[in-house]
């Protein structure tokens, strides 16, 4: 029995296992109880504390993905909106090129009126009088 304790890698093992000390000499775990109770409360509390940083820090990564997302579609949008306007700015060119090409003039911006009588001097013909 001997020779199997004084081996190197079995006491080793009890070491690490905390069976024994650095010395060699066997720890008693009675004797010991409470401290290896409070270093395992201090672990959980290691663990939990661990726990909760990455929660955190996975809600954090959240926030600044959404925020992210949220100022990619925004600038999608607003290239949208721009792309459409331009394109109407053309298509609204294309129009009055036509119209100038054929002769016609149109006004390029009637006001309408609220309602109210016409005066005298209103008639009501067409626009192209």
């Amino acid at each position: 029995m001997r020779h199997f304790f004084e081996n190197k890698t079995t006491q080793q093992h009890l070491l690490t296992t905390g069976q024994i000390d650095r010395n060699g000499r066997v720890i008693d775990l009675e004797k010991n109880k409470s401290k290896l109770h409070i270093i395992e409360q201090e672990f959980k509390s290691a663990e939990r504390i661990e726990y909760w940083r990455q929660k955190e820090e996975e809600d954090m990564r959240y926030r600044v993905q959404q925020k992210r997302h949220a100022a990619l579609e925004r600038a999608r949008s607003q290239e949208k909106l721009s792309k459409l306007k331009e394109d109407r700015s053309i298509r609204r060119e294309i129009i009055s090129a036509t119209r100038e090409s054929f002769g016609l003039k149109y006004p390029t911006s009637v006001k309408k009126t609220t309602g109210g009588a016409r005066s005298a001097g209103e008639g009501g013909g067409s626009m192209f009088e």
